[in-house]
């Protein structure tokens, strides 16, 4: 009667990930305009990471705080939700998952890809050279 609802990620949680994929962004952009003698400041990373990847309608992320950040985003130890209760479990994030023990112990190498991106799997690109 009393209990509360799971919350599975908070919106705190998610604006957190949505930030360091613009930082990581970021830094590829001035990495990329280093390698080609270009100089490209901070803010204008950003904005151009805003420009190729917008932050979804539903994230609220302060761009502001983003783009006075030069590294990674501050890590609360607040348990907010059960991504970050997991997320602050030493042994959770330290422990192989069965299945990449299994693997990796047989010699192999164990690869986890993302779902729906058949281009970013190895056995794709080999079966598409295949076909042609």
């Amino acid at each position: 009667a009393g209990k509360t609802s799971l919350n599975l990620r908070c919106k705190t949680c998610t604006a957190s990930n949505v930030a360091k994929d613009l930082l990581k962004k970021s830094e590829q952009l001035i990495k990329e305009a280093e390698a080609n003698g270009f100089s490209l400041s901070h803010d204008t990373s950003i904005k151009e990471a805003l420009a190729t990847h917008p932050v979804p309608p539903d994230c609220e992320i302060d761009l502001v705080q983003v783009a006075s950040q030069t590294n990674e985003p501050l890590i609360t130890q607040e348990a907010c939700c059960w991504s970050k209760i997991l997320s602050l479990q030493s042994d959770f994030a330290t422990e192989r998952p069965l299945l990449q023990s299994i693997i990796e112990d047989a010699g192999h190498i164990c690869l986890f890809l993302p779902k729906f991106h058949c281009e970013l799997n190895p056995i794709e690109l080999f079966w598409s050279y295949i076909k042609t």
